[in-house]
């Protein structure tokens, strides 16, 4: 009989620091790693890499800092190829030119950077200089590049989506604009058994993170399933901005801390809804790894609110049992403008409230939106009180790596809450629309594939796409 007299929460499996994990054993370990195919036969697991990026074509500056940090992030990333434990990288990019179009600069910067720094890559590209026979098959689309670079506005992309029908199930014409959308995208070109994200601003990035992320679902695999699907990081954050100065840091992270954090607690307390969400330590970050069969099942916001809404999503679904963080230590990233911020922000806040409404929870009686809003301000300032603490204690852990002063102003920090706060209140009281949940959400693609069977042609198509785009990208920096 169950003992009652303890109340067991759930809560998401903490695997601690990624460290703890031999990049050796774990190398193997995938190497040696048999799933099903759809033969029914056994095949060796593979693991595809997904980089989303879109870099600042206004600031000059800002661009060359990113391009830079986006090479460093590559050449790491690209160690693992050659090592055998990432089968491919997919870098979906969302950058326009000032008409709107798609600009293919950033993706020519990376294959030029991969030609350099992945070895897998230099010797494929040899081997199209060397035989033409190879340089036709890659015009074609039939040349499997280990690096694939696409345009998320990219027409021909655009043109096989619209052939087989999923712009019909989505509801709309045409890929829309944000992070979302862009792994969305590059869901159907990946063949992993395993697919991992990885964000594309983080400064001293490590290749042991992808490790980190990949390997407790690989570990805990069996030839038909996983006990982990679903690895999320978590890590201190601190911000670098060209207009600071050159010795200051600031701890990062803000949406998460002072918004994302606090709001979530109290509404998985409050209304008794997505068990154990609360538990994750870092809800916003970029870095994660989950099963092909997950993915799959996932309705993808198109913008920034695509980190939370996954969490809600796989609470709601498989629950929290099967889900992990790893702590990844600390990264220093590339602040975005606060305008940037509020933006997420609110995206974040509208991504909650579609997940509220499902449960039939909305805040149109005013008493309980200043209930709501009286508990989040507490549970914000209560950690921001924590997070003053951390400063010190970061400050002296990475003093020699970090070799610049923080800055943590508690006065900032405490009218960012009181923005947060009436952001929050703006968008809760907002009457729900019921166009509204639709069209900020691409479907699933299970429900393409069952609503179009044509799922197989899709990802055929969109993988042919991705080889002649990095194909052309290849040619227009004349490295054939």
């Amino acid at each position: 009989m169950l003992d009652t007299r303890f109340e067991w929460k759930k809560r998401v499996l903490d695997l601690g620091h990624y460290e703890k994990i031999s990049l050796d054993e774990a190398i193997s370990l995938k190497l040696n790693t048999l799933v099903l195919d759809e033969a029914n036969l056994n095949r060796p697991l593979s693991i595809s890499l997904i980089i989303p990026t879109k870099i600042d074509i206004e600031n000059g500056e800002t661009r060359k800092l990113e391009l830079k940090v986006l090479g460093e992030v590559l050449s790491e990333c690209s160690k693992l190829v050659d090592l055998g434990y990432l089968d491919e990288i997919i870098v979906i990019d969302g950058s326009t030119d000032s008409q709107g179009k798609p600009s293919y600069t950033v993706l020519e910067k990376v294959v030029e950077t991969a030609s350099e720094e992945l070895g897998l890559f230099k010797e494929q590209i040899k081997l199209l200089n060397a035989y033409m026979s190879e340089r036709i098959k890659a015009k074609k689309g039939f040349f499997d590049f280990v690096l694939k670079v696409v345009n998320q506005f990219d027409e021909n992309m655009g043109k096989v989506l619209a052939k087989y029908g999923a712009f019909n199930v989505a509801g709309r014409f045409g890929v829309p604009p944000g992070k979302g959308a862009g792994i969305w995208l590059s869901t159907p070109i990946t063949i992993g058994d395993v697919v991992c994200f990885v964000d594309s601003d983080i400064k001293g990035f490590k290749k042991e993170f992808v490790v980190g992320l990949c390997h407790p679902i690989i570990y805990t695999k069996t030839v038909e399933d996983s006990a982990i699907k679903y690895v999320k990081a978590y890590y201190h954050r601190l911000t670098t901005r060209l207009s600071d100065k050159s010795d200051v840091t600031k701890l990062g992270g803000r949406v998460t801390r002072l918004l994302a954090k606090p709001l979530m607690k109290v509404i998985a307390n409050h209304f008794n809804v997505f068990e154990g969400i609360e538990t994750f330590r870092y809800p916003l970050s970029g870095e994660a790894a989950l099963s092909r069969d997950v993915l799959e099942m996932l309705r993808i916001p198109y913008h920034y609110g695509i980190e939370i809404s996954t969490l809600l999503q796989l609470c709601e679904t498989i629950g929290i049992i099967p889900l992990a963080q790893v702590d990844l230590g600390l990264f220093q990233h590339i602040g975005q403008s606060l305008t940037g911020l509020w933006k997420m922000s609110e995206q974040i806040i509208m991504t909650l409230k579609d997940h509220l409404h499902s449960h039939g929870i909305d805040f149109s009686h005013e008493d309980l939106l200043k209930t709501i809003l009286s508990e989040y301000e507490i549970t914000a300032k209560e950690m921001l009180e924590a997070d003053a603490n951390t400063v010190e204690t970061l400050q002296n852990k990475f003093e020699e790596f970090i070799k610049k002063k923080f800055v943590f102003s508690l006065e900032e920090e405490t009218e960012r809450i009181n923005k947060y706060t009436e952001i929050i209140r703006a968008l809760l009281i907002k009457k729900w629309l019921e166009s509204e949940g639709k069209t900020l959400y691409l479907p699933p693609w299970r429900m393409i594939e069952k609503e179009t069977d044509a799922y197989f042609q899709i990802r055929e198509m969109l993988r042919r796409r991705s080889i002649q785009s990095t194909w052309s990208r290849i040619h227009a920096v004349g490295l054939i």
